[in-house]
């Protein structure tokens, strides 16, 4: 390679390539950084495994973000069932609260106009004369 550069008329073919000399520190460098390289292939590969993982994580996390949605939706639709639960029984105690007074009422209306009748119909009958015969 030198002697093919000197006779083109290149003064230092050296800055332009690292000569192959196994004693050349520059050459055993670049020597470790070609032998450090993996095949394409490998490499290819990798990445595809890579991407794969990501993937996996991604989908791992899409997965569990959406349960931790439905359980949310639960609870919350949990809640709004058992709030409206404990108003429909507030609504029956009421309602039956409200039947009891009106019977309640009903019977003192009644019990009152039983009375008031017997009243009536004791002023209506006409009394015994003690002594006229």
């Amino acid at each position: 390679f030198t002697d093919l550069c000197k006779a083109l008329g290149f003064q230092m073919p050296e800055k332009y390539v690292i000569t192959p000399d196994d004693q050349n520190p520059e050459w055993q460098k670049a020597q470790q950084q070609q032998g450090s390289k993996k095949d394409p292939l490998v490499q290819a590969e990798e990445v595809k495994a890579q991407a794969g993982l990501q993937k996996a994580q991604i989908d791992a996390q899409t997965k569990q973000g959406e349960i931790q949605a439905k359980a949310q939706a639960d609870m919350q639709q949990e809640q709004v069932r058992s709030a409206n639960d404990v108003a429909i029984e507030r609504e029956k105690i009421a309602a039956q609260m409200e039947l009891e007074r009106y019977k309640a009422q009903l019977q003192a209306d009644t019990q009152l106009a039983i009375e008031r009748m017997r009243l009536e119909f004791k002023a209506a009958q006409p009394m015994p004369q003690m002594g006229v015969q």
